[in-house]
């Protein structure tokens, strides 16, 4: 228990400090922190404990930041993806971008460039790169100008694997690339409709496959030798494959636990458990790197194989299907938050990853040793062909619901109580261990009724990157002001549609459109495809309107050539407060309006073409007298918003601002009854 009460340690220390700038998380940390803590006292393990808690909090803070500007850097490749790698130099790492780069992990490189802090545009809901770099120790990049190899690693994967991979048709080649490289296509056939059933998952389970490649090779091995040496093969061939299976967490906790059981047999008769063998293996990663602590491979692996152990006491059964059925039921639950990351949970799931896993085994096992040996061609092709058709069976049976994605906040807290639960039933503390279960799922039952609409008003400011989303609720009404729009994903289905479930919205009474551009009403189509909208308002004789208790009526009366000109311009009440949305309406239609509107006043204006110099003019803002300003644009966009004049006209007003690109999603809710 010492190694597993020190893992613990770790992880909570580390995970304290990575969150302890955001409140919620912090206090969620430090309270289930509290759970190791009363074992360890139990256990008269209370030092240890403590002292890994201890490291670490104090590894969460060992960031070495960049330097910015102009600059040469010698450093090595630490990873690589198609189009971009990260550079190691000293005790900083860098993102790195280069399209369709061939270098590899090991190569040592001189680069002379720009270094700048790492920005990407953020959107409401969806995964944050940023972040991603973030929990990898990264926050600069460099910009290439020259780059000069000084050393090279001899054996050239990549050039191997694409080579490999052009010897396939695209299912076939999408599928290779993603169980023996790592490397997913969204835009990919086969990795789309895996995704549709939650299956991309095992795609990713380098550790899984491999381990079902262990047990498979240790079963045949014993049929001529003995258990030891039976592991001894084992290793030998999970070996020969690591070379492209490098950089894979699962990898590495497969075959760190494999040496170290190993050892445990042939040299210390047995002294450690499975748990704890487990345990040392996370530590000894986290002494590697304790960047791999915040990586979901790495929590899921290891989250997954401790609450597994942790729950054999309810697995366990004579029967061997109904053994299978309890875990894959388990399997489910834990994977349940990932799941509704896509905003759906698939009813069939167990059944689909059941008939999946096996199959998809067979085709990576052929698919490596067709790697290292020659292409199976034809084999390969065929059997991909086949694994997309019996996906794409699985799609007309599979029944679906929908429900709201989970934050990282309530991913957080399912987990914990998860590990909770397991460790009472370990404890043999059943009441306390049924009651949570009992509380846990009734709150999150009664979180799917709109109860915070029924009591609440809100104004929320969505965070679409570069371009306006604005939802106005008075408690069961809902209005939507413009949709942003993207042409990488589908703003709707990707960020609109799961904000609105996510809080509890379920049909839109009205959408308004303030005018064609793209960043405005690109995601409209979609959105009335796939959400209930009511009265839809996108051009001048669709005003005035009532719905609900809301009066909307167009101050932009005047129109003009351009789009700009022709957007709509919506003031209303509400919160006790006076909002005043301006779409992209230029100054010149700010002056008309001020000057027919020589009493309009707001508390909360939405800045004009997200904070542009063609927008809020001086005589505008010393004429509606806002307290806020709200700018929503994309971080790091390509058009400078907002603009510095701006800046510093509502600076000089002392005009409070407030930036989605900034602080993301904004919102304002009050109780109301």
């Amino acid at each position: 228990m010492g190694f597993f009460l020190f893992l613990l340690g770790l992880a909570s220390g580390c995970f304290l400090g990575y969150r302890i700038t955001s409140l919620y998380p912090t206090l969620i940390v430090a309270i289930f922190s509290l759970l190791p803590l009363a074992i360890s006292l139990r256990k008269r393990k209370l030092p240890l404990f403590i002292c890994a808690y201890a490291i670490g909090f104090a590894l969460s803070f060992l960031r070495f930041p960049c330097g910015e500007g102009k600059g040469e850097v010698v450093g090595i490749v630490t990873q690589v993806k198609n189009n971009y790698f990260l550079f190691r130099s000293g005790m900083s790492t860098y993102y790195v971008y280069e399209s369709n780069t061939m270098r590899e992990v090991g190569d040592i490189l001189r680069i002379k460039g720009n270094i700048t802090l790492y920005q990407a545009p953020k959107y409401e809901g969806r995964f944050d790169f940023s972040e991603y770099l973030y929990s990898l120790g990264v926050t600069n990049k460099i910009f290439i100008k020259k780059c000069y190899p000084v050393f090279e690693m001899p054996l050239r994967l990549r050039h191997f694997e694409t080579k490999f991979l052009n010897s396939f048709d695209a299912n076939a080649s999408a599928l290779l690339d993603s169980l023996l490289f790592n490397r997913k296509d969204y835009n990919s056939y086969p990795i789309a409709v895996a995704s549709s059933l939650s299956l991309v998952t095992i795609f990713s389970s380098s550790g899984m496959l491999l381990s079902m490649f262990m047990r498979f090779t240790k079963r045949i091995a014993m049929c001529w030798i003995d258990d030891k040496n039976s592991d001894l093969v084992c290793l030998f061939l999970g070996l020969a494959f690591f070379p492209f299976l490098f950089g894979k967490i699962g990898v590495y906790r497969v075959l760190l636990c494999l040496i170290l059981r190993i050892i445990n047999v042939r040299f210390l008769n047995k002294r450690f458990s499975y748990l704890e063998i487990l345990s040392l293996s996370g530590i000894i990663l986290i002494a590697i790197n304790h960047y791999f602590l915040y990586q979901m491979a790495f929590l899921l692996g290891y989250g997954l194989a401790i609450t597994l152990y942790f729950s054999r006491g309810i697995l366990e059964d004579d029967r061997k299907i109904v053994a299978k059925l309890k875990s894959s039921l388990f399997i489910y639950a834990f994977i349940l938050p990932i799941s509704l990351s896509s905003g759906t949970i698939h009813l069939l799931y167990p059944l689909f990853s059941a008939l999946s896993l096996p199959l998809c085994f067979v085709f990576s096992l052929l698919g490596a040793i067709s790697f290292i040996s020659f292409p199976f061609t034809h084999v390969l092709n065929g059997y991909a062909s086949f694994l997309v058709k019996t996906m794409e069976a699985m799609t007309i049976f599979d029944f679906s619901i929908s429900l709201p994605r989970m934050d990282g906040l309530t991913i957080f807290i399912y987990y914990a109580i998860l590990l909770i639960v397991l460790v009472l039933q370990e404890l043999h503390c059943h009441l306390l261990r049924d009651s949570l279960i009992f509380g846990s799922l009734s709150l999150y039952a009664l979180s799917f009724f709109p109860l915070v609409p029924m009591f609440t008003s809100s104004v929320t400011f969505i965070n679409v990157g570069q371009g306006d989303s604005i939802l106005i609720r008075d408690h069961f009404t809902s209005v939507m002001i413009d949709t942003g729009g993207n042409l990488s994903f589908d703003m709707a289905e990707e960020v609109l549609i799961p904000y609105l479930r996510k809080e509890r919205i379920y049909k839109l009474d009205a959408l308004i459109l303030t005018h064609a551009d793209f960043d405005h009403s690109g995601a409209k189509d979609s959105l009335i495809k796939n959400f209930k909208v009511g009265y839809v308002a996108d051009g001048f004789d669709d005003y005035p309107f009532a719905v609900g208790p809301f009066n909307i009526d167009n101050l932009n009366k005047y129109g003009g050539d351009d789009e700009n000109s022709q957007s709509s311009v919506v003031y209303l009440e509400l919160l006790d407060k006076k909002w005043l949305f301006m779409g992209d309406a230029p100054s010149e239609i700010e002056e008309k309006i001020i000057r027919d509107n020589p009493s309009l006043r707001c508390d909360v204006l939405k800045a004009g073409h997200h904070g542009s110099n063609t927008s809020s003019s001086m005589e505008f803002l010393k004429a509606v007298k806002p307290e806020t300003a709200i700018i929503s644009c994309g971080k790091g966009n390509s058009y400078g918003h907002p603009h510095k004049v701006v800046m510093d006209r509502l600076a000089s007003l002392k005009v409070n601002v407030r930036r989605t690109d900034l602080e993301g999603t904004i919102k304002y809710q009050r109780f109301c009854l």
